[in-house]
């Protein structure tokens, strides 16, 4: 079949108009994405342009974005991790030294006054812990786990409470990773464990059953019952020797001492030549003699009554220190808070959704 050629001449100067300026335009459009191309030196401007390469570009530059804030995340976590091995770092350094100062005061034979110095030095290395437990990279608490709305660690009751969760905060740093990266305030202090201990001292008076073994005694570590006593009066003058070593109570120890005296010719009781008793707090012993000075020394470098707290020398008394008797299960409600008692009340313990 042959084709005829369109005789232009034929067609109305609206439709030659219209041709030409559709022509116009395609050959401007075509101008302008090429002077685009050229001034943003981008092959793809739009995704229209080339539907299979514009959708590779778009899946690069999500990949690409991706990974930018992954790199933004790791150095995030790179700081906040530096700035937790400086907390940590301190935080050794305080430990270290709270070790160093109990190991001095055990080891030697420091006043009370000594001791009581020293106690203060660790309460306010407490305090310093407690300030770099609280401590922030930002406006994020480093030690307090995923909780961040709150002051990981706060002094109360007599000690430090842990405000914070077991968790940890995580970053995204690859496709399908999420990785942890602060320490919580449990896995640095052991802040958190099993079973609940109690934070106030119950202070238990001493009493005639209260067993040796159960008296932490002036170094905190017991009675070495090893040694002889030595006790020595001015008025009226006697010295005699107490061997300690089969005592097993604190009454045995005042049976013991005060029989020893009666035996080198002392009258014994209140108000008489010679008495052991309890100190007005009830937590130590106390030597009177009815006139006169008295001396209480350990012989042959034994340590039994400086165990006691009753080396020393007196006019008229020695006052014996705090024994630090230890709560057990026999002692009573009534010898709490240096023989005050307790008044007993209700609680409620909770564990989980349980209640008892």
């Amino acid at each position: 079949m042959a084709i005829s050629s369109i005789n232009i001449t034929r067609t109305s100067f609206n439709l030659q108009t219209l041709s030409m300026l559709d022509s116009l335009r395609q050959n401007t459009l075509k101008i302008f994405l090429e002077q685009n191309r050229l001034a943003t030196g981008n092959k793809i401007v739009a995704p229209s342009d080339d539907p299979v390469d514009g959708g590779m570009a778009v899946r690069m530059t999500e990949i690409l974005e991706r990974q930018d804030q992954i790199l933004s995340n790791i150095k995030y976590a790179d700081s906040f991790l530096s700035a937790t091995d400086s907390a940590v770092s301190e935080i050794s350094q305080l430990l270290t030294d709270a070790h160093s100062i109990a190991l001095e005061m055990v080891n030697s034979f420091s006043s009370q006054d000594e001791r009581d110095s020293m106690a203060e030095v660790v309460k306010s290395i407490i305090q310093e812990l407690v300030m770099v437990g609280n401590r922030t990279y930002g406006d994020v608490y480093l030690f307090g786990g995923r909780r961040t709305d709150a002051v990981p660690f706060t002094e109360d009751y007599g000690g430090v409470i842990y405000n914070g969760d077991t968790k940890s905060l995580t970053s995204h740093v690859d496709r399908f990773l999420d990785a942890p990266f602060n320490t919580s305030g449990d896995e640095l202090f052991g802040s958190l464990s099993g079973k609940v201990t109690g934070w106030v001292d119950l202070d238990p008076a001493l009493t005639d059953e209260t067993r040796l073994a159960d008296i932490g005694g002036t170094t905190g570590r017991g009675v070495d019952r090893t040694g002889l006593l030595r006790i020595s009066l001015d008025s009226p003058m006697a010295t005699f020797t107490v061997d300690l070593s089969t005592a097993d109570t604190v009454g045995d120890v005042i049976d013991m001492i005060n029989d020893a005296a009666a035996q080198a010719g002392l009258t014994v009781g209140a108000g008489l030549d010679f008495n052991v008793s309890y100190n007005a707090n009830l937590n130590g012993l106390q030597i009177d003699v009815g006139a006169g000075n008295v001396i209480v020394e350990d012989v042959g470098g034994g340590v039994t009554g400086r165990d006691l707290g009753i080396v020393g020398a007196g006019a008229g008394s020695v006052v014996g220190t705090d024994l630090k008797p230890r709560l057990t299960d026999t002692t009573t409600i009534a010898s709490l808070f240096g023989n005050a008692g307790a008044t007993l009340g209700s609680i409620i313990i909770t564990n989980d959704n349980l209640n008892a």
